[in-house]
């Protein structure tokens, strides 16, 4: 018995019955009454004089039986595609008995003949197998496509009304921004105009004195000459002006307060609408993905560096994200997404050491190393944080945090080539917060 019909024999598959070979009569046992002339089928043993003469060579030629039985072990392996084992032709019907084949092979028996069919270097098989993995991989792929779709059409009855609203708050947030910009210049106007009426007060006060300082240089019997009312009822102006830009400059700081205060809230709310947007994004891609523990596709490398810290948003355990990082990430144009996405996924292990009871024992350089971070960069040049105060801190969870530790990536200059990730260490909390991701912030090299 071959290396393919003994596997299967050893697996303990129950044989099928095989169509019958064209020409035999129905199963006649050995111990049959009936004469050898009346068991067509019967694959008897031939005399030495009907043996086929030989081929050449040292090999014994094959009697007529023995090539009767080589053409039905064949045939059956064209039909049935798979080698055929001793209990097959014992059990099906019309075709010849194992005994009829330990007869005509005395010495291997069923063995011999599958080592003369030469089945086992057939490429007959190996044709097989492939059909049979093309047949299951059509199967695989229609399966996933089926899930995809299922997955399209939940998606596409939740997205529109998420999309609509993170595009709700955004506009808001971007009328709070303008409305935010406008009362800033309104407050710079108010000041420019202090500013000028302290002047002229200045200038009047100065004309005052030397008025005063010429009626005491007087002879003490003429009177003293009263400065002109046209100066005093200008200071009188200039001084009701100045109360009054003063009072409106106060009301524009509130407002600018106020308006700061609605911004942040409604980049807050966009925020989330982003974090809520990836999660359903990796909740759909997790429902897609092959069941019982098969491996499916690759993940697809995200498109924009938006998606990238969306999606290290959705996975994160230990690291925060501002506002301000999805907001940087949207207006970044580097063509390297997935290596903003790998770098937030190995700044995740090191926000979870970060986080540990007792402190990590260690500076956050080193335990960045130990993840893979090789661009480490502690903190920013004191030139930078006071000549671009604003652009190195950042609004998080109601408080101002300072922006300090980064990682530097990509090689080349430009945006497109080089980018940055800024963190902000909340040492209270134990956390890392993702402040900015994207374009290089200015300092004294941009």
């Amino acid at each position: 018995m071959g290396s393919r019909a003994r596997k299967r024999a050893r697996e303990g598959g129950e044989p099928e019955p095989a169509a019958r070979a064209p020409g035999l009569q129905p199963e006649q046992h050995a111990d049959s009454d009936a004469p050898a002339a009346e068991r067509p089928d019967e694959a008897v043993e031939r005399s030495p004089q009907d043996a086929a003469p030989p081929a050449g060579g040292d090999a014994p030629p094959l009697t007529a039986a023995q090539v009767e039985l080589l053409w039905l072990y064949l045939l059956w392996f064209i039909r049935e595609g798979q080698v055929p084992i001793a209990e097959e032709w014992q059990s099906a019907e019309g075709w010849p008995r194992p005994a009829e084949v330990e007869r005509a092979f005395p010495q291997g028996g069923w063995d011999d003949l599958h080592d003369l069919s030469g089945v086992e270097e057939a490429i007959y098989l190996d044709m097989l197998d492939e059909q049979k993995a093309a047949k299951e991989q059509a199967r695989d792929a229609e399966r996933r496509a089926s899930d995809l779709k299922q997955v399209m059409e939940r998606d596409a009855k939740k997205m529109p009304e998420l999309r609509r609203q993170a595009e709700q708050a955004r506009t808001r947030a971007d009328e709070a921004t303008g409305a935010l910009d406008e009362a800033r210049r309104a407050a710079g106007a108010a000041e420019r105009e202090r500013d000028a009426a302290l002047e002229r007060m200045a200038q009047l006060e100065a004309r005052l004195s030397e008025l005063e300082e010429a009626a005491r240089a007087q002879p003490a019997a003429e009177p003293a000459p009263r400065a002109p009312d046209e100066v005093l009822r200008e200071l009188d102006a200039e001084l009701a002006a100045h109360e009054r830009t003063r009072s409106e400059r106060e009301e524009l700081r509130d407002e600018v307060g106020r308006l700061g205060d609605e911004l942040a809230r409604r980049r807050e709310h966009a925020a989330f609408l982003q974090r809520l947007l990836a999660e359903h994004r990796a909740e759909d891609a997790g429902a897609a993905a092959p069941a019982d523990g098969a491996e499916g596709e690759p993940e697809e490398e995200p498109r924009t560096v938006l998606e990238a810290v969306e999606r290290a948003a959705s996975r994160a355990r230990h690291l925060r994200f501002a506002p301000r990082a999805f907001e940087s990430a949207e207006d970044s144009p580097f063509t390297r997404p997935s290596l903003i996405l790998r770098t937030l996924e190995q700044l995740d292990e090191l926000a979870g050491m970060y986080a540990e009871e007792g402190g990590m024992g260690r500076s956050l350089a080193q335990a960045a190393r130990e993840v893979g971070i090789t661009q480490w960069k502690s903190s920013v040049s004191e030139t930078a944080r006071t000549r671009w105060a604003e652009d190195y801190v950042v609004p998080y969870d109601g408080r101002t945090l300072a922006i300090g530790p980064h990682v530097g990536l990509g090689t080349g200059s430009g945006a497109g080539f080089v980018a940055r990730v800024y963190l902000a260490a909340d040492e209270d909390a134990h956390a890392l917060i993702v402040a900015h991701v994207g374009r290089h912030l200015p300092d004294t090299t941009t």
